[in-house]
Order: structure tokens, then sequence, then C-alpha cells
């Protein structure tokens, strides 16, 4: 299926420029902190999931962020994208510095396995999380429905619930 292929492809110019602008993001601090990749296929029904949403937030020390996410049917189109920059609001931006640290972000890396029974959760979604630290330390976690991977730790997902907060309250005001 060339769909699939074709979105990443498109998502991965709209990253780099996201990584571009995240260079000029707002805020006090523009030293990267967190990225924040989401993949979600979603469907009404009993039918394949077909509508496609990935998006991609660079945040910043000081709060600062981009939004980048495209949108659109794989099966028949269109795909639409979606920008918005901004500083995050104090309260959700505190919330997740300090589940960073609950987490202890900087010593985990690999994959585990989640999925919520709220609403909000769809079998199909999938999350990166991307963490940079001081003089060179990064480290990268996706969190998956994957029953085969380990469970993530309740601080990952408590970690990935504020993170899903912040992408929410950043698309705020988006034009949809």
């Amino acid at each position: 299926m060339r769909a699939p292929r074709f979105v990443a492809i498109v998502l991965s110019v709209f990253a780099l420029a996201a990584a571009a602008r995240a260079a000029t993001l707002p805020g006090p601090d523009p030293r990267p902190l967190l990225q924040i990749r989401e993949h979600q296929l979603r469907a009404a029904g009993p039918v394949p999931p077909n509508f496609l949403e990935e998006g991609d937030v660079p945040g910043s020390r000081g709060g600062g962020f981009a939004l980048v996410e495209v949108t659109g049917n794989i099966a028949t189109g269109p795909f639409a994208s979606h920008v918005v920059q901004g500083v995050a609001a104090a309260g959700p931006f505190a919330d997740l510095v300090a589940a960073l640290d609950a987490a202890h972000i900087g010593q985990l890396g690999g994959a585990c396995h989640h999925e919520d029974e709220q609403p909000v959760w769809n079998p199909n979604d999938e999350y990166v999380l991307s963490w940079f630290g001081n003089k060179g330390r990064t480290t990268t976690l996706r969190i998956s429905p994957d029953p085969s991977l380990a469970a993530c730790s309740d601080a990952v997902v408590f970690l990935l619930h504020k993170a899903i907060l912040l992408m929410d309250d950043s698309s705020v005001g988006e034009d949809r």
C-alpha cells in the first residue's frame, strides 16, 4: 500500500520543518526538552482503520512548542496539514516536566506496551517520546499497543497521559 509510505515521507518533510521551527520556539529557553510523535489510525465501525493522524510536537525547555499534524483518509485522501506554534500553559508544562522526572526518562529507552481502557485510546495508537538532556544525552521510548512487549510502568503511562494532554492543549484553537 503506497499511501502510508507517502504519508511517512510527507510527515518527515513536516518533521524537518518542525525541527527548524524548534530552533526559534518562543519561550525563555529554546533548548529542546521533549519530542512527542503520535501515530493513530481511526475508523468508524468494524472495518480496517483508514483515517490517519500523524502528529509531531517538539517542545523546548522554556515551554515553547510547534505542533505539526497530518491527517487524512489513507484509502481515498485527501490529506491536510496543521501547524500550530506557541508556548505551553504553565500548569500543563510543569506537570509534564514533573512526569518526566518521575518516569526517569533519561534512563528509559526501547519500547513498551500500553493500551488505555479510556475512550481516548485507540488500539492502533502508537507514541514515541524522545527526550533531550544536558550535554548531548538523549533517549527514545516507543509506547505501542503491541502485546508482545513488556508493559509500560505506571510512571511512563502517567507521562504519556501528560504528553497527550499537552498535545491536545496545543491544538486548541486550531482550524480543523
